[in-house]
């Protein structure tokens, strides 16, 4: 230091603007050595304009700034730095290494990214990109691993975890980025990056958005893709097989939630990267239907590994089994919205046939009577179309008639099930009912149907759909729960007010038919658990008075 010193001495200031630079730079690293920022600062200042904008005196800015914790004067000097070094690596490199010792994380991973986005481009042999890679997880880790519950974790850092994943796909996918690198004979550790993007994205996952999250996880599946070419057909250590399906039953599970977000108008940019192909970007009125569409791709992808030929392992079809009972609702829930979208915005007839055969599958999974429960409510929703009751639907409604045969459908399957809820079926028939008696409700009013009951399929469903009602509460009319004494009668009414519209619309020999129906119906209710009721005689009054030629047995 003091021969630097005695170099700036006045009687050797014609030695140069150029050597005084060198002289103050390197007593500038002196006073860093020993931790004197104060003086290592005075000297800076106190430097030439052309000397004080010199690259190598800004790096000595930026460390002193940097240890000074000043972040505003560090990035002016790092712009500088970066901006003007061309193709030197030397200074960059320098600054990483007083970023890693004295800087922020965040700062480091930005530097690591710069060096990694030229090197990308002009490849080099001096430069382990896989290594970069790694380090800026790190780095990245770090800034996460400082954050306190009560702290929102900053987006940029999620963009930029994210994005090491992708770039690391990418490259590995070009070829940039070998199985071994012939600079250093190391070979490209691709299963830490598999395993740390599952990690990371499982432990955040009930506090990251979901976005990022599905990404996190689909990089993983990525991952192992490119280091074997596919997963599919290729036998895994038990670990690695459980991870992989892991990760698919979690991003189901996520974007079923995304899709039921009833909180953002959603955007492409809402859409996590992988949900789509970059090269076919959805509209924004499509974003729902993209996250439905990848739920019901990845449960069928379950259910094909379920198939008894593709298993070996108890273990695995006990797991693949219950992930599929819990996925059933979901996919359940996004097959109709796709096929509720197709049928209003596209004019196709509703697909209730692949409706159907899901519910088939569904059966063969063997599922419990609460999933039969949630994919009956799951009906109702779409039956209604009420934007107000399930704004996630977008108001998509599927036809009345379709609604209630998969209703139907589903109470005939839930029947099969040994905690079948008598109650409960009760209350899916009157929705059932209801369902059809809108439907006639509609015909009539329109006034553009004079077919026969027997032609019309909301009277011929609705009819059996009753004689199912009324043998379901002949057979639990003993028992301490049985069918309810008030969906009876609500049913034996809504058939008779039913009778009577059709009586309105010159219909005559259609409403005797249903009169003489509800009476049936009402009929139920004079033995159901030694109760009677006043319904029948008051409907059998009615009739009397209408003068219909209906003949009813008591």
């Amino acid at each position: 230091m003091l021969w630097c010193q005695i170099g700036l001495h006045r009687i050797f200031e014609l030695a140069g603007e150029a050597s005084t630079g060198k002289l103050e730079r390197q007593l500038v690293s002196y006073h860093l050595l020993i931790d004197n920022l104060g003086a290592a600062h005075q000297i800076l200042d106190e430097m030439s304009f052309m000397q004080r904008n010199n690259k190598y005196s800004r790096y000595l800015a930026y460390c002193v700034a940097l240890r000074s914790r000043n972040d505003a004067d560090a990035q002016s000097c790092l712009n500088t730095i970066t901006n003007g070094q061309g193709d030197d690596d030397k200074l960059l490199f320098a600054c990483i290494g007083e970023s890693i010792k004295y800087g922020k994380p965040l700062n480091t991973a930005r530097l690591l990214q710069r060096l990694y986005d030229k090197h990308v481009q002009l490849p080099s042999t001096d430069v382990d990109l896989g290594a970069l890679l790694k380090y800026i997880v790190k780095s990245l880790m770090e800034v996460i691993a400082t954050q306190t519950a009560e702290q929102q974790l900053d987006l940029e850092t999620l963009i930029r975890l994210c994005a090491v994943f992708r770039h690391l796909k990418r490259a590995h996918e070009k070829g940039i980025i070998g199985p071994v690198d012939h600079s250093s004979g190391k070979r490209l550790d691709l299963r830490w990056f598999e395993e740390q993007s599952f990690d990371i994205a499982r432990t955040h996952i009930k506090t990251w958005p979901r976005r990022y999250t599905i990404d996190l996880l689909q990089y993983s599946i990525q991952i192992c893709s490119a280091e074997h070419g596919t997963t599919a057909g290729v036998m895994f250590p038990d670990e690695r097989e459980a991870r992989l399906r892991n990760s698919s039953f979690m991003q189901a599970i996520l974007y079923a939630s995304k899709a039921r977000d009833t909180t953002t108008t959603f955007s492409v940019e809402d859409l996590p990267e992988t949900s789509y192909e970059s090269k076919t970007k959805p509209k924004a009125s499509e974003c729902r239907l993209v996250l439905h569409r990848n739920v019901f791709n990845i449960f069928s992808a379950f259910n094909e590994q379920y198939q008894p030929q593709t298993l070996h392992k108890s273990a695995q079809t006990d797991e693949i089994q219950s992930h599929l009972h819990v996925l059933v609702p979901f996919a359940f829930e996004a097959l109709l919205f796709m096929n509720a979208s197709s049928y209003l915005l596209d004019c196709h007839p509703f697909d209730e046939v692949s409706v159907r055969q899901f519910l088939n599958t569904v059966n063969e999974l063997e599922p419990p009577a609460a999933t039969y429960v949630l994919l009956a409510d799951t009906v109702l929703a779409f039956a209604g179309g009420d934007s107000s009751l399930c704004p996630q639907l977008n108001g998509l409604q599927i036809p009345s008639i379709s609604a209630a045969r998969l209703l139907g459908h589903i109470v005939g399957a839930l029947r099969q099930v040994q905690a079948y809820d008598v109650e409960q079926a009760a209350r899916w028939i009157r929705c059932i009912a209801q369902l059809l008696l809108e439907d006639v409700e509609k015909s009539l009013a329109k006034a553009v149907s004079q077919e026969k009951p027997k032609h019309d399929p909301s009277l011929a469903m609705l009819e059996s759909m009753v004689q199912q009602a009324v043998d379901l509460a002949k057979s639990h009319n003993e028992g301490a729960v049985g069918y309810p004494f008030e969906e009876v009668e609500w049913l034996a009414t809504k058939l008779f007010n039913m009778a009577i519209d059709f009586h309105a619309a010159e219909q005559q020999k259609v409403a005797e038919q249903w009169a003489a129906k509800a009476v049936e119906v009402a009929d139920v209710t004079n033995t159901e658990r030694g109760r009677r009721s006043s319904l029948a005689e008051v409907l059998r009054s009615k009739i009397g008075e209408l003068g219909w030629n209906v003949t009813v047995h008591k």
